[in-house]
This record gives structure tokens, sequence and C-alpha cells, in this order.
């Protein structure tokens, strides 16, 4: 009799000692939301403050109850881990489990509120399967002014609007620059992420240049732009008119249109669909024309505005008029000259002369 009761009391020590040291509370709690959700798709986990998973458990499909037991005290992170796309608040939540005062052991529930489903779309450049960054775009109730959201598409021209409850929405989008060909779309949300109805469109892209002669800007200098692959009806904000004593390119390209310097010497295509392009400068007046360099620019118009670059004018011609000579500027003329040296047709020290009787 006597040695049961020492075993007894070994083994009653044993468990004391073992609680006075470990704990055994549950951390439970409600997923809660005004709208129908799939609760089952929601899992809890209880995270080591280090990031070791120590326990995962699914919520209740009927009223998103969950709870999870704790067997140590200690720091712990609890975190909701929905469907990407799920808005929660909070999305986690820290715990000091003490065994006394800690809500676990107090038995308070801890609850994650639901805010709403995502809503994904895309602004794409015109006849590409990608858009640009920065347009953009603007998340209002169907048939309301006010705003809810404003983002910015990213590289490729994707865009997601977070926390939507559901119903029926307008999408639309805008840019300061860029020519939208479809700026607007609709949204339905249900029960879960919701794509936009159709992807905007931006239809054309600003590019722009300056042209200069020493320094100073050249205003009503004629510049064309040509492509082989960019129709004429794929862009806007220029003259499709032919201009007359244009030279004639290469007959893969087709023109397209033309656009003139301003008094700053700078010139815009207001709104060119991504693609290929050539630009050629020009300009003759009554007796003035303008060698310009470069003499024709070939760039490509992807997701964003391009600037060229400057364009230079490096000769000028005075053509004649009757029988006057002509003059090129900028070149040289001989301090002297005879009579036949001035109407023979020469090129010395950079001059340029014309025989009388050939004109």
């Amino acid at each position: 009799m006597y040695v049961l009761w020492i075993f007894l009391g070994l083994v009653t020590s044993h468990f004391t000692a073992v609680r006075a040291d470990d704990i055994v509370v549950g951390c439970g709690g409600f997923v809660k939301s005004e709208v129908e959700i799939n609760y089952s798709l929601i899992e809890i986990k209880l995270y080591t403050k280090q990031g070791s998973l120590k326990y995962q458990t699914d919520c209740a499909p009927i009223n998103g109850y969950f709870m999870i037991p704790l067997y140590d005290k200690g720091d712990f992170i609890l975190k909701i881990e929905p469907p990407l796309g799920w808005s929660f608040e909070p999305t986690s939540v820290d715990l000091r489990v003490d065994g006394q005062t800690d809500i676990c052991t107090k038995g308070e529930d801890i609850n994650f509120v639901f805010t709403g489903f995502s809503v994904l779309g895309q602004v794409l450049s015109k006849g590409q399967l990608l858009g640009p960054a920065g347009v953009e775009v603007n998340l209002r109730r169907a048939g309301a002014e006010a705003s809810l959201q404003t983002v910015l598409t990213q590289p490729g021209g994707k865009y997601t609007f977070f926390k939507v409850l559901p119903g029926n929405y307008d999408i639309t989008a805008a840019h300061a620059s860029w020519t939208l060909e479809k700026s607007s779309t609709t949204v339905h949300v249900f029960n879960s992420n919701a794509p936009a109805a159709v992807p905007l469109v931006v239809g054309g892209y600003d590019v722009s240049g300056e042209v200069r002669s020493d320094g100073d800007p050249m205003k009503e200098v004629t510049f064309l732009l040509f492509s082989a692959t960019v129709n004429q009806e794929d862009i806007t904000g220029c003259s499709t008119a032919p201009v007359e004593g244009s030279l004639s390119v290469e007959d893969s390209l087709a023109y397209l249109c033309s656009v003139l310097s301003r008094e700053d010497g700078t010139f815009t295509f207001p709104s060119l669909a991504s693609g290929e392009y050539t630009v050629i400068p020009f300009y003759r007046g009554e007796r003035i024309t303008f060698d310009v360099a470069p003499s024709r620019m070939e760039f490509k118009v992807e997701h964003n505005s391009l600037k060229l670059e400057a364009v230079g004018l490096n000769t000028l011609i005075m053509q004649r008029l009757l029988k006057d000579w002509v003059l090129i500027s900028r070149l040289h003329i001989l301090p002297t000259l005879t009579q036949s040296q001035c109407f023979a047709p020469q090129v010395q020290n950079r001059g340029v002369f014309w025989d009388s009787d050939s004109i």
C-alpha cells in the first residue's frame, strides 16, 4: 500500500509539472461576410514568428467558423489565406499566448471580415496582344459619376481593382496624350473575381521631334509619314492631303499623312497606331530648298510616346529665276572670280557656279 501511494504521488507530480509548463487553449473565431462567399475555399493558418507553419484548418462551410488548438505559450501569427484576389481585414493577427491574459486563453473570437473580390482587365494597343503602362483606369457604380477607385495600368496593360463588392460597375480609361479608341467597358461582380467585359484599346500614341538650323528653330518644315504595315485609317491628327513637290519613295511604303513644324521648331504626329514608320523631312518654297539631315528616319511605335532625334538643316539652295545664277548658302564663294569662272560650272573651295549660257 505504501508503494502504491508513492507511485501515485510520482504520477501526480509529473502531470502537475507538465501542466505548469504547457497549455491547451483554442484560438477560434469567424470569417464574416455580408455577401455570399464560399467559406470552404478559405484556410486559417498559424505561424511562428520565424515564419514556420505550425497548424492550419479550413473554415466551416456554413458560417465560416474556425478553431486552432494551441499547446504552447509564445508568440504566433494567425493568418487568413483566401483565394487569390479576395480581400479581408485584417489579413493577420499577432498573438502573444501567455495562458492567462491573451485573447485565445480568454476565449474571445478572432474575426476576419470580407471586403471584396477583384476586378481584372487590360488596356491593349490597337492590333496588339499587349498594352501600355500608365493609363488611368476608373471604377464606378453603374450609372454613377463618382469614382470608387482609380488605378494605373502596369507593363503589358493589365490593371486590377481590389475590394470590390458584388454589383454592376462601369470602367473608364483616360490618358493625357494618347488616343483611346475604346475607353469604357463594364463588369458584373457576383461571388468571385470578375473580368472586365472587353479590353480597352489605345488607338494611337504621340510621336514628336524638332528641327533646327544652326541651333535656331525652323518653322513650316513638312514631315511626311509613310508605312508598309499601318493603314491611313489607323492614324489621326495629321493632314492626309498629298504634299506637292515631295520626293517619291519605294513602292512598299504607303503615304499616310504630314505635319508642319511650329514656331519653336517642334512637330508632332498626335496619334499613331503601334507599328513601323518612315518619316521624311521636306521643305521647298518658291525659291528655297532645304537639304535636311537625316534625310529620313525609321522608327517603331510600341506602347508609349516617342521622341525622335533632332533634325538639322544642312544646306540651303536659292534657285535661279530666269537667267539668275544659283547660290548655295553655307558654301563659301571664291574671294576673286573671273568672268569665265563665274559662269562656268565649277566647284572650288566649296563654291558652286553656273555658266550663264547654260541657264
